[in-house]
Order: C-alpha cells, then sequence, then structure tokens
C-alpha cells in the first residue's frame, strides 16, 4: 500500500501521524506529495505496522516501465534524500 492510500483510508490519519511525529499536519502532506523522508521511512513502516512498506516508499527504478532514475544523496546537511531528475521519485 502506498503511504498516501494508507492516509486516505481512514479520516484523521494525516493529524494523526503529524502528531506521532512530531511535524505539522503540512509535513505530512509533503510526504504524501513528494515522498516519506528517507530518514523517516523504516518509522513509517513502523508506524503503519507494515501496511506501507520500504519498497513501496523507494520505488525500484528497474521496475518495468519506469523512467527516470532515482539515487539517495546526502546534502551538505546530511541528511538523506531520494531524488530524480525533475520529480521525486
Amino acid at each position: 500500500m502506498q503511504f498516501h492510500e494508507w492516509l486516505d483510508a481512514k479520516p484523521g490519519r494525516a493529524a494523526q501521524t503529524a502528531r506521532h511525529f512530531k511535524v505539522s499536519e503540512a509535513a505530512v502532506n509533503q510526504w504524501r506529495t513528494n515522498g516519506v523522508p528517507v530518514g523517516r521511512m523504516k518509522a513509517i513502516r513502523s508506524y503503519t505496522r507494515n501496511k506501507v512498506t520500504l519498497e513501496e516508499m523507494v520505488p525500484d527504478a528497474k521496475e518495468e516501465g519506469a523512467t527516470g532514475s532515482c539515487r539517495v544523496t546526502k546534502p551538505a546537511d546530511q541528511s538523506l534524500s531520494v531524488v530524480t531528475g525533475a520529480a521525486q521519485c
């Protein structure tokens, strides 16, 4: 199940998730749109009780029909992020 699908499956999940991770609901909605930050992926997997898996949060660029490529980068601020050419993976 994709993270956005898990959030949409039950009203109030974005707000609950924001409270749990001590972030704003806007931040959780950014995760919905841009993908879960790499540093939060294992915690999201645990929080969703494995309903959202790591494989679903990091798409395999080699999947049939996939375009572009994904890579994990470590910017100067030392946080990890998943990026691709013009859009998030």
